[in-house]
């Protein structure tokens, strides 16, 4: 759809906006502490939550939560270990906002999260613009095992307004917790869009870079909030088993990435690919990466270099380095 077909956005929903707000979880006990700060956000009459359960209703220990369903409070099941993308897209389709916004389950928002980016919203919308929106904002960064801010207020850097999604998130990415970012937990998006352009649920990891790259080939326009207003969780054990699975990653880059920007993908094959591998200590994955860059013709920039040998560090100093160079 061209830009001067793209649908404007509706300023009755701006004025009493519906937001949706999706949590897929696995049953962690951090769940809690996600739904409380949902509940928390000073718009909270003007939000319906809806918790989807990733996994079988025998599977579920309801003892484990402390709250209760409601009109505004809905708790749906999938049919156990479909993953976070389709349980988000589930989460999409039973919602009933205009808005829809994102949390993962070890993470939580500052009150004032869905206040200040429906503020942005309305903002765009009175400058007459007319695509679909997606608004992000700042983060700080909490350690999973100590519960510690590891870094605040990040990204430094925010999205310029003529800069491409992959070009802000991929390339010249350099070390340190304060890099490029868009994390789900900070995304509010118009609930059409989402429903238009879902997640894709077969991936095994990128699934936010992967949508946020299919939002704008769809015409999206991305804004942030310059202000901090998210909790992430990171160094979990998840994210670091995770680290050794370096071909998913290939395959996802090679796919989504190479067509687009030959330095982007550059610099993701070190970033992230050459990573992985230096973390799996793979000599077939090392081979597969130079391969690849050979064959994309294109050097890649001098940070992601600097991340992608920093695989040859356990993950967990790699996380807290991050944190110290921010």
């Amino acid at each position: 759809m061209s830009k001067g077909c793209e649908p404007l956005i509706d300023f009755e929903e701006l004025a009493n906006p519906l937001v949706t707000v999706v949590i897929p979880t696995i049953g962690r006990a951090e769940l809690n502490r996600a739904v409380t700060s949902v509940k928390a956000q000073t718009l909270w009459l003007q939000i319906e939550l809806v918790v989807v359960v990733d996994l079988a209703h025998a599977d579920f220990d309801r003892n484990v939560l402390d709250f209760e369903e409601s009109d505004q409070l809905r708790i749906i099941h999938t049919k156990g270990k479909q993953g976070g993308g389709h349980a988000r897209n589930l989460g999409v389709s039973a919602g009933r906002g205009n808005w829809v916004a994102f949390l993962d389950d070890d993470d939580y928002w500052l009150p004032t999260k869905i206040a200040e980016q429906i503020a942005v919203a309305k903002e765009y919308s009175a400058s007459g613009s007319g695509s679909d929106l997606v608004i992000s904002c700042r983060s700080h960064l909490m350690d999973s095992r100590s519960a510690q801010m590891t870094a605040r207020n990040v990204p430094i850097r925010l999205m310029r307004r003529d800069e491409s999604i992959v070009r802000y998130l991929l390339i010249g990415r350099r070390p340190g917790a304060g890099r490029a970012s868009m994390f789900t937990p900070t995304l509010l998006v118009n609930r059409s869009l989402a429903l238009r352009v879902p997640w894709e649920a077969s991936l095994r990891r990128h699934q936010d870079w992967d949508w946020l790259i299919r939002l704008e080939n769809h015409g999206a326009t991305f804004r942030q909030s310059e202000n901090a207003l998210v909790v992430v969780q990171v160094g979990s054990a998840q994210s670091v088993s995770a680290g050794q699975d370096w071909q998913s990653s290939l395959d996802w880059g090679e796919k989504r990435v190479g067509p687009l920007n030959r330095l982007a993908y550059a610099d993701f094959l070190v970033a992230q690919v050459l990573r992985y591998v230096l973390q799996a200590k793979s000599g077939a994955g090392f081979v597969a990466v130079v391969r690849h860059l050979v064959k994309n013709r294109t050097w890649p920039s001098f940070g992601p270099v600097l991340i992608g040998f920093a695989g040859l560090m356990p993950r967990r100093a790699f996380d807290v380095l991050l944190g110290i160079i921010r």
